[in-house]
């Protein structure tokens, strides 16, 4: 069960690495749009 927990927790690590890497490269103008959070 603990190389089970400790697998995932290193696929969740390089997940949300790869996505930190991603959103450097954004652009500012992409950074600071707003997010709908209601739709009509």
């Amino acid at each position: 069960m603990t190389g089970t927990l400790v697998e995932l927790f290193r696929d969740k690590t390089w997940a949300t690495l790869r996505l930190i890497e991603y959103c450097q490269r954004l652009a500012d103008e992409h950074l600071v749009r707003p997010v709908a959070t209601r739709l009509p």
